[in-house]
């Protein structure tokens, strides 16, 4: 269970997609989810209703959506990024 300590921190804020099966399947794991701050799919139907018809909102029909992808570079240029090396990664010990 490495990520445990991640996913039942409350302080750490985590966006999810499709939150509810998530959440379930970590939980059959014996992880208490923490911490939760959004979930995409849900973003995306409240922005958009109507993509049933436009690729859907699986995270592969959002991401191959042009309009969708112009306005996240926009804000990733604003915002700046982490890596996940920057969240996840291990100081070595030598």
């Amino acid at each position: 269970m490495e990520f445990a300590p991640f996913f039942e921190d409350p302080s750490i804020k985590k966006v999810w997609h499709n939150y509810s099966f998530d959440n379930h399947v970590i939980e059959n794991c014996g992880i208490k989810v923490a911490g939760f701050h959004a979930d995409t799919m849900h973003l995306a139907r409240l922005w958009d209703s109507s993509r049933r018809a436009d690729g859907g909102y699986s995270l592969e029909g959002l991401t191959n959506d042009h309009r969708i992808m112009n306005a996240v570079l926009k804000d990733i240029h604003k915002t700046g990024k982490v890596s996940m090396k920057t969240i996840f990664g291990r100081k070595k010990l030598v």
